[in-house]
């Protein structure tokens, strides 16, 4: 472990308390200081001690033995990593020293300018910077002696050390000094530094503030009272005598040289006020004193010869202001009040039940209480010299009769609050039988409420308050939402109970007032509104009544194309229920009409909604068909069915019936039909487009014939022969002999 020596620039305010070693300090006054060693300030390394300062080598990198440097900072090997001791620095620096192995001088200064014959005071704070766990806790503890030698270098003026140091938890700094007496003829002595510490790990070490200071004796300044602070009043004193008081620890003879101060900081010598007793002729205002000691008059010019005393405060004030009235207090019942006045800072008030002399009541209070009517009379005393004002402020209380409180009967609607409050002026603080202490309280249930007041006056009225619900109407009745198209106004109508009136709103709870007093409410503005009942006694519905307003898109309307045989008439409607009016282009106003003539037809018809629609017809006529052409009729006689056949033109179908005019149908849009019964058949031509028949209809007949009936013959030819074989009917088609 290294050992090294630092000089801190800046109290670093996290160490432990210092602790005073007692290589002797000065028993007296130790002055200001004339020589002072800090090491500078900033973060760089450096600079090296002058030459001659020691006999250690500088480096700007860890120290190793026998070797400084000045840094901020001791965080090298695993010392204690903290700042500087100096009071105000801003990166303070230190001389941090590897001691070497051999014990000897580290560290020299002369210090010049000093008085002969005197006595000062040399401290300097170390530290040991091996922290107590360090070298496995066996650190070698720091041991620095201090000697104070003459100019020669031959006279030893005084020495001590510090005795074993051990490492700690955490940085703690020690003061160490000695006190010493220069001798005739000396104005300069040496300071140096011993390694007293052994080598090895540990003995690693800081040191900060090196001071020199004058050392003198203790002297304190006391009046006549023995007291180090005077205070006084302008009335009472003249002269007040001022004695120096040295405890003659150091010095053998005293000379003195008096100082008078206005604000303690700067001082001015007080002409020919050389004695130990000075006499000040006091005036309105603050004065310090103090006095310079010297052992001989000479050194009183020279401040690194002389010590300061302590400072004697001397106070003198003027007779206060009498105090302010904050007013008389008037009040009542038997309730005590306090009577109060204003004075400036440090000044303090005694009362009295006299303008002058009297008994004393209250001491040292602005106010006081008191139950008792009267006139009270307050004196000011300043806070310091007890200084008296020359009259006394009269502060009167009187005593009053209590007012009547009210009986109020007042009734709110169900669902509502209801706001209690007194008129009874002047009142200061409120108490309800609810607990609250507002001025007015809002209630919602019925009841008995009262209030105890207290008026500016301090007297307490109670007031009571009864409370009666009156019950809140049903909500309206909605007679149904309404939904309207194009630009027509609804009319939004609700039933309520009797003696009950209805306000119309734009929202569920508060909102705009749209309309008062009616049950019908008129908007062409689609949305929600809502309807509220209001009773005789002014009481509205819990809720409101929400009525819809549905603005429609009116439906499309379609275009028909209806197709119609010529010569007859066609039906035209929109097949329809919810349709409350018709105009149609023919003038008609029914739900259907017939027209007989091809052309472009529509109707205008209104629904249950309002909504406009519009429905247009186109008319085709369609010619008659000419009756179907047959392709003959049939003759069968062997029971096979048969197919019977017509003739159309392209865009003609067929039905088959079975009689010239009505008749049955018996097949349907075909040319052709197939029959197994005789009959006659009737073919009617029918359009595809517009399905109109032919007037006439084309008869076909199927006609079925018995078969003819041979009798048996038997016909004899010869072998080798031919024979004749012959039938004698009529109307015969074809032959197949067999």
């Amino acid at each position: 472990m290294k050992l090294f020596l630092t000089f801190f620039l800046t109290i670093f305010l996290c160490l432990q308390y210092p602790v005073y070693s007692q290589l002797g300090f000065c028993d007296g006054n130790s002055g200001e200081p004339i020589f002072t060693e800090s090491f500078g300030t900033g973060t760089n390394i450096g600079p090296p001690l002058p030459v001659g300062t020691t006999t250690y080598q500088y480096v700007t990198g860890e120290p190793q033995d026998g070797q400084y440097t000045i840094s901020s900072n001791s965080g090298f090997f695993d010392w204690h990593n903290t700042g500087d001791l100096t009071a105000g620095d801003t990166n303070g620096k230190m001389l941090i020293v590897n001691a070497d192995f051999t014990s000897g001088e580290f560290f020299r200064i002369s210090v010049s300018g000093l008085c002969q014959g005197t006595s000062y005071e040399f401290s300097a704070w170390v530290l040991n910077l091996l922290p107590i766990s360090g070298c496995g806790g066996n650190g070698i503890p720091i041991n620095v002696g201090f000697e104070i030698w003459d100019s020669t270098d031959t006279i030893l003026l005084a020495a001590g050390d510090t005795g074993p140091v051990g490492g700690t938890v955490t940085p703690v700094w020690n003061q160490h000094g000695l006190v010493f007496q220069t001798q005739a003829g000396q104005t300069e002595v040496i300071l140096k530094m011993i390694n007293n510490g052994q080598g090895g790990c540990g003995n690693d070490l800081a040191i900060d503030d090196i001071v020199f200071k004058s050392c003198g004796d203790s002297v304190d300044i006391t009046d006549s009272s023995n007291s180090n602070v005077f205070y006084g009043c302008t009335t009472s004193l003249s002269s007040l005598e001022l004695t120096a008081n040295p405890d003659f620890s150091v010095f053998q003879t005293h000379a003195y040289q008096w100082q008078t101060s206005t604000n303690g900081v700067s001082w001015s010598d007080i002409s020919s006020a050389n004695n130990q007793t000075h006499t000040v002729n006091p005036i309105e205002g603050t004065a310090f004193y103090r006095v310079k000691v010297a052992e001989d008059a000479v050194n009183l010019q020279n401040d690194l010869c002389n010590v300061l005393s302590d400072i004697f405060e001397l106070t003198i004030e003027a007779p206060p202001n009498p105090p302010t009235s904050d007013g008389d207090v008037t009040n009542c019942g038997s309730n005590g009040v306090a009577l109060s006045v204003s004075v400036p800072n440090n000044v303090l008030v005694n009362w009295f039940d006299a303008p002058s002399g009297g008994s004393l009541i209250e001491t040292n209070a602005t106010s006081f209480v008191t139950t008792v009517e009267g006139t009270y009379y307050a004196e000011a005393v300043t806070a310091l010299a007890g200084c008296i004002s020359t009259t006394r402020t009269l502060v009167t209380f009187f005593r009053l009769t209590p007012p009547n409180g009210e009986n109020i009967s007042i009734s709110f609607c169900e669902g509502s609050n209801i706001l209690l409050q007194s008129d009874i002026p002047n009142i200061v603080s409120y108490n309800w039988s609810t607990g609250e202490t507002n001025s007015e309280i809002s209630v919602s249930t019925q009841g008995s409420y009262s209030v105890l007041m207290i008026n500016t006056d301090g007297c307490e009225i109670t007031s009571e308050f009864e409370v009666t619900q009156i019950d809140a109407p049903n909500p309206p009745v909605s007679l149904g939402d309404v939904a309207l198209c194009n630009d027509n106004s609804a009319a939004l109508e609700v039933e309520a109970s009797p003696n009950t009136a209805i306000n119309w709103y734009s929202q569920p709870t508060g909102g705009t007032l749209l309309q008062s007093d009616s049950f019908t409410y008129n908007t062409n503005i689609e949305g929600t509104y809502y309807a509220e009942a209001i009773s005789l006694d002014g009481c509205n519905s819990l809720n409101r009544t929400a009525v819809n307003f549905t603005r429609i898109e009116p439906p499309n309307g379609t275009t028909t194309t209806v197709e119609f045989c010529e010569g007859s008439s066609v039906g035209l409607n929109v097949n329809t229920t919810n349709f409350t009016s018709y105009n149609w282009s023919t003038g008609e106003t029914s739900p259907e009409i017939n027209v007989d003539a091809p052309g472009n037809y529509f109707v205008d018809v209104v629904n249950e909604d309002g909504c406009e629609i519009r429905f247009e017809f186109e008319l085709l006529e369609i010619g008659i068909p000419q009756a179907p052409v047959s392709l003959g009729d049939i003759v069968e006689c062997n029971g096979d069915a048969r197919i019977l056949s017509v003739e159309v033109p392209a865009g003609i179908t067929v039905n088959w019936y079975d009689s010239e005019l009505n008749g049955n149908l018996i097949a349907e849009n075909t040319t052709s039909l197939t029959v197994n019964l005789a009959g006659i058949y009737y073919a009617e031509a029918i359009t595809l487009i517009g399905n109109c028949s032919s007037i006439t209809r084309t008869a076909v007949n199927f006609s079925r014939l018995d078969p003819l009936d041979f009798s048996d013959e038997t016909i004899y030819f010869c072998e080798g022969s031919e024979t004749l074989l012959s039938v004698d009917v009529e109307n015969n088609i074809s032959y197949q002999l067999e």
